[in-house]
């Protein structure tokens, strides 16, 4: 064993020297960039047109490997059909650690680095990029060779995909997806403009309003009242179903998602944050055969509650909703999956339900920050991918400490920043909640708390507990 790299001048000034007369090399980076690849390509070239072997695994997020680094590396390995190979690894933890670089010579010495430098620019060039040195005269062929292994043993991952010059557009399009989302710098500002100069755009718009015809500018919620004061959700929103436990706002979001993707064709992705997507599903079905839940539950269906649902089943079973499952989602992990099926399946309603259940990106000195971050990033997610975000929130107690029950901005649990990044807020109350002979039982005011782009108001619309729904107190079109 040489000992430290960073004692003797960086990773590059090991491995150039050793490309001049190698006959096998094998590269395993967490991190890949086009100066990296750059400083390393003429090398390569080199080795493969003696005839020898390379094979190159790199760390397959998006945010690890370059797409301009993996353009110059696919074109050489195609020139060199079964003598090079060039693979994305899955983005597991492990490719934030060790790094590890081996070379067999044409008299058959092997060297290998393992340590932290990465195909990066810095990693290749800084002497304080620490690693040991390894070599087949000191510690044995055997040993060398071990580290050849590990990298071709990744190459042969499940979760790795080899890179041709055809597949680096679909990675940087992935890429570009994913951080679509993401607050970074920012931007420089817009020039300023006099009111006469946007008045022409601000025009058109209200054209098009006027045009538009019957429908909705935005996705239908499937209740009267509420698109009549909406237009329908719309892009770039964040919309926030609030009420207290078992009032019904998962039931309602439900009923976005299947009125949605169910009545209207349009794709939607539900994220349900440990609800069973099983489960989620009976209870779609209930409310779209009218067959009661527990009904269905219990195993205890008539004749008739199958024929309604064999009626409801094929458009049910095409409709496109996406649902996931996932328990303790971060929310970066959650925007990026929502910002993936916008790209490839053109997904235009992103609907979670439980904003408390999002696990943020980094820990604060107390919850309210850390909803509050949750919050921005979700706003950031509907801004940049331009669909309606519609997300479940929890209320705090305070309305059944009061002798009005009805529910108030002030009661959003954890932060009052859910209510500031959000567009529009909609309280669910119930009085049959709180007063099981009331008069109102069966009825439930959708509270508009909040509209920033229209008015504050009430929608009454009827709940069916046994069918999981909600709908319009009038008679369903």
């Amino acid at each position: 064993m040489d000992g430290v790299l960073a004692q003797g001048g960086g990773v590059r000034s090991w491995l150039l020297p050793l490309l001049d007369d190698a006959a096998e090399v094998g590269l395993r980076t967490g991190f890949l960039t086009e100066a990296g690849a750059g400083l390393l390509l003429p090398g390569l070239k080199s080795v493969l047109e003696r005839g020898g072997r390379l094979h190159v695994v790199a760390g397959g997020h998006p945010d690890q490997s370059d797409p301009a680094a993996l353009v110059l590396l696919a074109g050489m390995s195609a020139a060199y059909p079964g003598q090079a190979s060039l693979h994305l690894a899955g983005p597991e933890p492990a490719w934030q650690n060790a790094k590890t670089y081996y070379v067999r010579a044409a008299d058959e010495t092997r060297t290998a680095y393992v340590g932290s430098a990465n195909l990066t620019h810095g990693g290749l060039e800084s002497n304080y990029e620490a690693g040991l040195i390894l070599h087949s005269d000191q510690d044995g062929a055997q040993a060398v060779d071990a580290v050849l292994e590990g990298i071709l043993a990744w190459e042969k991952h499940p979760d790795a995909r080899p890179v041709t010059p055809r597949s680096v557009p679909e990675f940087a399009a992935t890429g570009r997806a994913r951080r679509a989302w993401r607050p970074g710098q920012p931007a420089p500002a817009e020039p300023s403009r006099v009111l006469s100069e946007v008045l022409p755009g601000a025009l058109d718009r209200v054209e098009a309003f006027a045009t538009q015809g019957p429908g909705l500018a935005g996705v239908p919620t499937g209740f009267a009242d509420l698109d009549a004061l909406t237009n329908g959700l719309q892009p770039g929103t964040l919309t926030v179903i609030a009420a207290g436990t078992g009032i019904g706002k998962s039931v309602l979001l439900y009923d976005i998602c299947r009125f949605a993707a169910v009545r209207h064709g349009l794709p939607v992705a539900l994220f349900t944050l440990g609800e069973a997507a099983n489960d989620v599903a009976i209870r779609m079905l209930a409310a779209e055969a009218r067959v009661p839940h527990h009904v269905i539950r219990a195993g205890q269906m008539s004749d008739d509650d199958w024929k309604r649902l064999a009626e409801r089943m094929s458009q049910i079973a095409g409709s496109p909703l996406h649902l996931n499952e996932s328990l303790d989602l971060p929310v970066s992990t959650l925007c990026d999956e929502s910002a993936l099926l916008v790209a490839d399946q053109g997904v235009r309603l992103v609907a979670i339900d439980g904003l408390q259940l999002i696990t943020p990106g980094m820990r604060y000195e107390n919850r309210e920050r850390e909803v509050t971050e949750i919050a921005q990033r979700l706003r950031s997610l509907a801004i940049a991918m331009q669909v309606p975000v519609v997300v479940t929130a929890q209320l705090n107690r305070g309305p059944e400490q009061r002798q009005d029950k009805r529910p108030l901005l002030g009661d959003l649990r954890d932060s009052g920043a859910v209510a500031q990044f959000a567009d529009i807020v909609i309280l669910i109350h119930r009085d049959d909640a709180y007063e099981w002979e009331s008069p109102r039982a069966g009825e439930a005011d959708l509270i508009i708390a909040k509209h920033k782009l229209g008015q504050a108001a009430t929608c009454t619309v009827a709940y069916q507990p046994h069918y999981q729904r909600f709908i319009d107190l009038a008679p369903p079109a």
